[in-house]
């Protein structure tokens, strides 16, 4: 467990033994490493889709067809970078913004993302002429098991990266900082307002592949910045201990 220097409030690894430190840094910076990774493959998956309508398809149905595995594994390789995440922060001591809740929300989205790339979804509209297929009737259409699955796994996601904004925006108004306690909230906020024009969307025939690009573009900024964040807190207080012990008699 990593611990803290007395009076500092910041989390850190402990000075005796660098090995503790340099994994736990090393688990946090999947937290810098995997959104980008998966925006990035998921945008360069898009560009090379023909016909690809990224306006209003969501980004798992690039899970569909003979390269539908690449989004899958892109799925599947983020969310084992996010519970690696999820564990590097769950082993600072004090938990990072005071709330071992925010370890687990990381480790949810996780879970949720690993579900999402082992589960494909399926198209809910199957328009004119489409075959009705086994499942739940949705205001959507048809929905496969499978599909449903999915879905929950999104849902878990979506409901993980809410709650982390809100919670360390939250923590962060407490200690007074002001801004980028406003900064994280604001993320939360306009991440869940994208969600929900990703849901009301296709009942509409509106733009769904947008919010949820929009949506998930505002989640990875969020959390590149809070791991970027928790590793400079976690590097600093190392030092400040480091150099606490050396002045020790």
């Amino acid at each position: 467990m990593v611990k803290a220097v007395p009076g500092s409030g910041s989390a850190q690894p402990p000075a005796s033994d660098g090995h503790p430190r340099r994994a736990i840094l090393t688990l946090l910076g999947f937290g810098v490493v995997g959104p980008v990774l998966f925006t990035v493959s998921y945008a360069i998956n898009e560009a090379l889709r023909p016909g690809f309508n990224l306006w209003q398809e969501s980004i798992s149905m690039l899970s569909r067809g003979p390269a539908g595995w690449i989004q899958s594994a892109s799925f599947t390789v983020f969310g084992l970078m996010s519970i690696a995440f999820a564990v590097g922060l769950a082993r600072l001591d004090p938990p990072p913004d005071g709330s071992p809740w925010i370890a687990r929300l990381q480790a949810g989205i996780g879970v949720g993302l690993v579900f999402a790339g082992l589960v494909v979804q399926h198209k809910l509209n199957l328009g004119p002429g489409g075959v009705r297929p086994a499942g739940l009737l949705t205001p959507y259409g048809y929905i496969t098991v499978a599909g449903f699955v999915h879905v929950l796994a999104a849902v878990l996601i979506y409901a993980s990266t809410v709650g982390s904004c809100l919670l360390v925006g939250r923590s962060l108004r407490q200690r007074t900082q002001v801004a980028v306690g406003a900064y994280s909230t604001a993320s939360g906020s306009l991440y869940a307002v994208c969600i929900l024009g990703f849901a009301l969307a296709p009942l509409l025939v509106g733009p769904a592949g947008l919010f949820e690009r929009l949506a998930s573009l505002i989640g990875a900024v969020w959390t590149v910045w809070f791991a970027s964040r928790t590793m400079g807190a976690a590097r600093s207080s190392a030092r400040a201990r480091s150099q606490t012990a050396v002045g020790e008699p």
